[in-house]
């Protein structure tokens, strides 16, 4: 068995005694095989980088903490060297703080994954293979899923409230239905919906699709409408076109906007009058036809510019249905996600709910449901037991959250949080400027300390506070305000008694950990 060269990076010496027994806990358990984890153990960034040169055999993998010696960033700047020096070996960090801000950041400088500190030290070997695995599948030019059909799916309350409609515009005096709604929101499942609802009333009632952006100007007309033997060179027989095929029930024309000029003209007659008229005749036919017709664009905009037939737009338009973009429905996106993991093939998977997190941040702006789906896809490539973790999320997801999050630099205003005035007395404000030796810890400890006590009195000591909630009325980090919070209490610049109850108790018990994790 090959060995996997494990170097691991933490300035808490009981941490790194603790991994060290850990790891070669399993190569005992291997009985005379040879040995798995070949573990080396450094204090310090500075230690591990000088130790590099003397190192007989490059890491396989190495762990390495976030925050160390006071730098809450250092480990993220060693990854960033890691991956230089060390482009072959896998990288992972380590942090009590496993929020997806603190994952996406480390994903952005170059680890390969992530462990919380909350797993359990005795899981840890498992979770060190896991991660090696992953990150080696990753690597490798990645092979094209086959796609799987994905029919009469109903989730979320978009498609819920939809499917509630849909009896009522069958048995309604409704003739033409339409659906409007960025590419992948869902245009084709409100089709499935219809059709579906027409084979349980009926097995006799046509449904019949058209691509409308699929067919040729000329050819389209003639699939469309038919045609006469002779209409045109090739037109051996006379043929029936897919709206009388559609005959006595619905006909689906997707990409409507994509029909030519002579085309609408020939759609309205059909609508307005239920009469058609094939290529080469001079007869027009009795129908008996219902439109569903779908776009990806603003058929209102395509009217204004001179692109589509206002008459025929409003024809269509009898009865519309709106698909908003995943973006401006994001409680739908967990179901959804659900959802498509219990049916892929392989399944059923399972979503880490830091990974969930992460794709409920993301806009989906380049295929909403769709592009959803399709992510899933690719992340059961990297799927260990099923579970789909954070680290197995395509790149072009985690640049989107990040293009979606960043703040415009006008809008830095906002970010500014707006607290109430201070309380304190005059005398004691400016005793901040009287600090004997001009101490600015001690100054930094003291306003922080203060801005917190304002904030607390500003909502009540019986509100419940959560570190999320206080970093964005601060704008701090969660781990930069995790450490000040403990310093200034540790400091006496704050006590546990001037704290909300809820706070209180997580202080609790983050100092009946601290010693041996962060």
């Amino acid at each position: 068995m090959r060995n996997l060269v494990v170097h691991v990076v933490d300035d808490t010496r009981t941490f790194l005694v603790a991994v060290r027994q850990k790891l070669l806990a399993v190569n005992e358990s291997l009985e005379g095989e040879a040995s798995f984890f070949q573990v080396e153990t450094f204090s310090s960034p500075e230690a591990w980088l000088a130790g590099l040169s003397s190192q007989t055999q490059e890491p396989d993998l190495c762990l390495f903490d976030i925050s160390m010696h006071g730098d809450d960033e250092a480990g993220l700047t060693l990854a960033g060297q890691a991956k230089e020096r060390l482009p072959l070996t896998v990288v992972v960090m380590y942090s009590q703080f496993d929020d997806a801000d603190t994952i996406l950041k480390l994903m952005d400088a170059g680890a390969d994954s992530f462990i919380s500190k909350r797993t359990p030290l005795d899981d840890l070997p498992r979770e060190l293979q896991q991660a090696y695995s992953v990150a080696l599948r990753k690597r490798p030019t990645r092979v094209a899923l086959p796609s799987g059909a994905l029919n009469h799916v109903c989730v979320g309350q978009t498609m819920e409230n939809i499917a509630a409609r849909v009896p009522g515009l069958l048995n309604s005096a409704v003739r033409a239905l339409h659906v409007e709604g960025e590419t992948g929101t869902g245009k084709e499942v409100v089709a499935d919906l219809i059709a579906l609802a027409l084979e349980k009333a009926s097995r006799h009632t046509p449904f019949v699709r058209v691509n409308c952006g699929a067919l040729s100007a000329t050819l389209l007309e003639s699939e469309l409408f038919g045609h006469r033997k002779g209409a045109f060179t090739g037109a051996t027989t006379d043929k029936e076109g897919l709206l009388e095929a559609a005959q006595g029930g619905w006909i689906f024309l997707d990409e409507v906007a994509c029909l030519s000029m002579p085309a609408q003209i020939s759609l309205l007659r059909v609508i307005e009058n239920q009469e058609l008229l094939r290529v080469g005749d001079t007869k027009p036919r009795r129908l008996d036809v219902r439109v569903l017709s779908a776009c990806n664009e603003n058929l209102q905009t395509k009217v204004a510019d001179g692109a589509f037939r206002r008459d025929l737009w409003q024809r269509l338009t009898e009865a519309c249905l709106t698909l908003p973009p995943l973006r401006e429905r994001k409680g739908e996106v967990e179901p959804l996600a659900q959802f498509f993991c219990r049916s892929l093939s392989g399944g059923p998977y399972h979503l880490s709910p830091a990974a969930l997190e992460l794709l409920c941040r993301s806009p989906w702006r380049e295929g909403n449901v769709r592009q959803l789906r399709n992510c899933l896809r690719a992340m059961t490539e990297y799927s260990e037991s099923n579970v789909l973790g954070p680290n197995s999320i395509p790149r072009e997801i985690f640049a989107s959250i990040g293009r979606a999050e960043t703040p415009k630099p006008e809008d830095s205003r906002t970010r500014i949080p707006q607290l109430e005035p201070m309380t304190q007395e005059p005398a004691a404000r400016e005793g901040f400027l009287m600090l004997e030796g001009h101490d600015v810890p001690k100054l930094e400890r003291k306003l922080f300390a203060a801005v917190l006590k304002s904030l607390f009195a500003s909502e009540g000591r019986h509100a419940t506070w959560t570190l999320r909630s206080l970093a964005a009325r601060t704008g701090l980090s969660r781990m930069t305000l995790s450490r000040r919070l403990d310093d200034a209490l540790e400091c006496g610049e704050l006590v546990s008694s001037e704290l909300p109850k809820s706070f209180q108790r997580k202080t609790t018990r983050r100092k009946q950990r601290k010693g041996f994790s962060k």
